[in-house]
């Protein structure tokens, strides 16, 4: 072979390695672009599948808070938002008006309140909201009455909410005889009043009404008995009797009243019940009787003898 026809051979084979060499350079360039795109792609839909994602998980949240009956738990930033805003209810326990008896008013313990927020649903958490409210003293001492309540919420941005509450203060009634409460005497009669009671010694008692001593009606220096002159008093615990004297006859419970006499005399003589001689004579007199003799006869009446 000659010496030209060699080198045309090795100049022919450098061109092809040349251009083998630039094709596989063009085909990692060209893999390395699809790699990126591939990569752009997967970020794509990462991202994709990331926001769908996301409401997915706020609605799994809310359908959580709703199975929470009734019972919110609201952060603390949400909670202050709110209290700006006034968006806070001030629920009472117990209602907005409630009736207590005066023990239960001298002792009493609040019954307590909730936050809620407009869809009346509790907040748990409020600890930086304090409720203010003041008792009239007149209700803390058991009056009777009806007395207004009001609750203030507030938060360090002011008043949040407030509500009022009517507190009905009842009479007890000391004098229930099934339940006293009273300190009267046994010989007095409780009259109940409002807020409180009063005592009055019976007929018969004097004093005060918490201790009543018996009056003795039958005093001669200060007699305060109704008895018939004809009649004996005697004095008995918160009362007194008349006995009628001998000689005269009970016909009531031998009192004077209105000037009739309830002791009436005894007319002996006429009902035969005098110790007269057969041979005397019966002379009735108030209260008693008389004997004397006959003419003829001679004694004292309830001994008779013929004269001299």
């Amino acid at each position: 072979m000659s010496r030209n026809k060699l080198w045309s051979t090795l100049a022919v084979l450098a061109l092809v390695a040349l251009a083998a060499l630039l094709v596989a350079a063009n085909d990692e360039q060209q893999g390395g672009d699809h790699a990126a795109a591939a990569a752009d792609d997967t970020a794509a839909a990462a991202a994709v599948e990331h926001h769908d994602a996301a409401p997915a998980a706020a609605a799994a949240a809310a359908a959580e808070a709703e199975d929470n009956t009734n019972v919110a738990s609201i952060p603390s930033s949400q909670s202050t938002e709110l209290q700006v805003d006034r968006q806070l209810q001030l629920k009472l326990n117990g209602g907005n008006e409630i009736e207590i008896d005066q023990d239960q008013a001298r002792n009493y313990v609040e019954l307590g309140w909730q936050i809620r927020d407009t869809l009346g649903n509790r907040i748990k958490s409020h600890q930086s909201i304090a409720v203010d409210y003041t008792l009239d003293r007149r209700m803390r001492n058991g009056e009777v009455g009806s007395y207004e309540v009001v609750y203030i919420a507030s938060d360090e941005s002011g008043e949040v909410a407030r509500n009022s509450r009517i507190i009905v203060v009842t009479d007890i009634d000391e004098c229930d005889p099934e339940r006293p409460r009273h300190q009267c005497s046994p010989y007095a009669t409780c009259h109940n009043i409002p807020n409180s009671y009063e005592c009055k010694c019976n007929d018969g008692y004097q004093g005060d009404g918490f201790v009543c001593v018996d009056i003795d009606e039958c005093d001669p220096e200060n007699p305060t008995h109704q008895c018939s002159p004809n009649a004996k008093c005697h004095n008995t615990e918160g009362s007194y009797e008349c006995e009628c004297l001998p000689g005269f006859r009970n016909t009531g419970k031998g009192y004077l009243v209105d000037g009739a006499d309830e002791c009436v005399d005894i007319d002996e003589c006429a009902e035969g019940t005098h110790d007269c001689s057969v041979d005397g004579i019966c002379h009735n007199t108030v209260g008693y009787f008389e004997c004397t003799c006959k003419p003829g006869f001679e004694g004292d009446g309830r001994s008779c003898s013929p004269g001299m």
